[in-house]
């Protein structure tokens, strides 16, 4: 397994940056152009991967258990574990506690994580049967 480099202070303060940044985006008063932006530049997979790791944290944020969260959004223990340790990040935690602000502000967001969600909760199903 390669070693991956260690973060130097430049480095960490790119990730916040760019995080402060993805922050804005998502806050943008223009909601239909950020989601329009997100989806021309990030992939499904990536969008999913984004979109559970941000539930998590959210669900966390709120003082969610472990085993709601799992049973919620059909994670691990060590997903949850994972987001946990990510939150401790400054990049990350700006991320959060900036969509935790706006979420009520902006029920966007909201909606297009229940939809994503609803909706892959419906292709999981059909993909068992």
């Amino acid at each position: 397994m390669k070693k991956q480099p260690a973060k130097t202070a430049k480095t960490e303060k790119t990730d916040y940056t760019l995080t402060k940044a993805f922050a804005k985006i998502l806050s943008s008063q223009e909601a239909p152009d950020a989601l329009q932006l997100l989806t021309e530049i990030l992939t499904e997979k990536e969008l999913e991967y984004i979109e559970r790791r941000l539930r998590i944290a959210l669900m966390l944020k709120q003082g969610e258990s472990y085993t709601k969260i799992q049973k919620e959004l059909q994670v691990s223990a060590a997903t949850v574990a994972v987001v946990a340790e990510q939150m401790k990040q400054p990049g990350f935690q700006a991320l959060v506690n900036h969509l935790h602000k706006e979420i009520s502000r902006f029920r966007w967001i909201a909606k297009f994580f229940s939809r994503r969600h609803n909706q892959g909760l419906k292709k999981s199903s059909k993909q068992v049967q």
